[in-house]
């Protein structure tokens, strides 16, 4: 019988002209001569009347210059990223998720380490080592210690790489050594455990992880190879 490996896993402005009519009135001057008390009048005369002159006067608005604004370009600014500092976040998520699924995989029907694993995996990655977890249950399988290996161990073979420029994706080249026993307790003929799986398998794969509100989580684990039998990474 079977256990199903570890899956590998943003104008104004304006003018105008107007002309302004001003009448200039010159009032009708008369004049009269008064009479003697002669008998002959002298003939009184009489000033003609000024004519009204209508007068243009053009008046002109100056046009207003647009206001003067002075633009500041603004200073960039750079964000320097504590590479190291993120590297050595993302290694420890990794380890952290690691543990986690072997942890669970010694009980997996344990719903609070079923459920601490969605702190460290996200998507399909979580959807995948819940399913194992399942097929364990439905086995009625569990992880037993290898006596002759001691705990399963990842190691890092290759560099840190961020994906994308704002240093929230990253992919890790890990090395996994997976030797826990595969068991069903008490399932032999004498009630001892019946074993399932001993061997000791090898995996190489490229693991994904994305920064999901703060904090990094395995989401995919890219495909490697399998190794059944090889205890190093070496």
């Amino acid at each position: 019988m079977g256990v199903r490996a570890l899956p590998q896993t943003s104008d104004y402005g304006f003018g105008m002209l107007r002309t302004i009519s001003v009448v200039v009135a010159t009032t009708l001057l008369l004049a009269s001569c008064a009479g003697s008390d002669e008998a002959d009048d002298t003939p009184t005369t009489s000033a003609a009347p000024t004519p009204t002159a209508e007068v243009a006067v053009e008046t002109t608005t100056t046009e207003a210059a647009p206001p003067t604004t002075t633009t500041t370009e603004p200073t960039p600014t750079t964000t320097e990223v504590d590479e190291e500092a993120l590297i050595a976040e993302v290694e420890a998520a990794y380890f952290a998720g690691y543990d986690a699924y072997h942890r669970a995989i010694f009980d997996p029907a344990n719903e609070e380490l079923r459920a601490a694993l969605a702190e460290f995996r996200h998507g399909d990655a979580l959807a995948n080592v819940l399913g194992i977890l399942d097929d364990l249950v439905e086995l009625n399988a569990v992880a037993r210690e290898n006596p002759d290996f001691g705990p399963s161990r990842g190691e890092i073979t290759g560099p840190v790489r961020f994906t994308n420029d704002a240093f929230s994706e990253a992919s890790i080249v890990v090395c996994e050594l997976n030797a826990e026993w595969f068991v069903e307790p008490e399932a032999g003929p004498n009630g001892e455990d019946s074993i399932l799986r001993t061997d000791v398998i090898r995996s190489d794969l490229t693991v994904l992880l994305q920064l999901i509100e703060g904090s990094w989580k395995v989401v995919a684990g890219g495909a490697g190879s399998d190794q059944i039998g090889v205890e190093t990474c070496d």
